[in-house]
């Protein structure tokens, strides 16, 4: 029974070793034989015989599940870490994909003692008959695996649920000898938000505007200096929520206005 079990017990080995190696040293090239071994095969492939302990698959069919079902725990593990207090980070990561590789081994070897010889010789033969082909389900688990993939990537360019957003304002000399300059914003937030932006030289306002933005979308425009005297044009920026509180301040020094 031992014997019939070592395939888990390498697995089992594998995982923590991997997370050994990702924990104590921050060597990259230290981590990436076995990080990559824990985000790509070892806690799919445990998985795959909790699962399916009764199925003896060929390897092509087997290396399929295990990369298909690793990919899609990593990838769910890691939104799911990302929404605790713990968050997301290489060591957490690494921790969480280890227990579900050591819980689904025990998974498996308690399942594979459930089956039955006959079954499971009943159940080679099977697979044997149906030849070295891919299945169905190895190809769904792929196709599973490289759906979340894509949404995790979606999901990585938004701002993270607790982090807060932020905008940048900036602005810059368009023609120094006619005063003209431009002002621009960007908004990351994390919903549409609206700003008043007012940009003033000395005691003129040059520029006054309500922009809405989309989170990822800029606005820019450009202003002119009214006054030969003033050389220093304050911009700044509010949310219209709290029009009284500026939220970004900006200074653009310009020469002289040519005559």
């Amino acid at each position: 029974m031992a014997r019939r079990n070592l395939d888990l017990t390498g697995a089992a080995v594998l995982a923590a070793l991997a997370a050994l190696a990702v924990l104590v040293t921050d060597d990259a090239a230290a981590r990436a034989v076995p990080g990559s071994l824990l985000v790509l095969f070892v806690p799919g492939y445990a998985l795959s015989v909790a699962l399916l302990p009764e199925r003896r698959r060929d390897h092509l069919e087997r290396l399929l599940l295990a990369l298909g079902s690793s990919i899609s725990i990593s990838v769910i593990g890691a939104v799911v870490l990302n929404e605790t207090p713990a968050g997301l980070t290489a060591g957490s990561w690494c921790v969480a994909l280890t227990a579900v590789t050591l819980v689904a081994c025990g998974v498996g070897a308690w399942r594979r003692r459930q089956v039955s010889p006959a079954g499971e010789s009943a159940a080679t033969l099977a697979t044997t008959a149906r030849g070295r082909r891919i299945p169905l389900l190895g190809v769904g688990l792929a196709s599973m695996a490289l759906a979340l993939v894509v949404g995790a990537l979606a999901i990585a360019r938004l701002p993270s649920s607790n982090v807060d957003g932020f905008t940048i304002l900036w602005a810059i000399p368009k023609d120094e000898a006619a005063g003209d300059f431009a002002v621009g914003v960007r908004s990351d937030e994390l919903s549409t938000t609206s700003y008043l932006l007012t940009a003033v030289s000395g005691t003129n306002v040059v520029l006054r505007r309500r922009v809405t933005l989309r989170p990822g979308e800029s606005w820019s425009t450009t202003a002119r200096r009214t006054t030969s005297v003033a050389q220093v044009v304050e911009v700044s920026l509010a949310k219209a929520a709290s029009p009284q509180t500026v939220y970004r301040h900006v200074h653009l020094a310009l020469g002289a206005l040519g005559g």
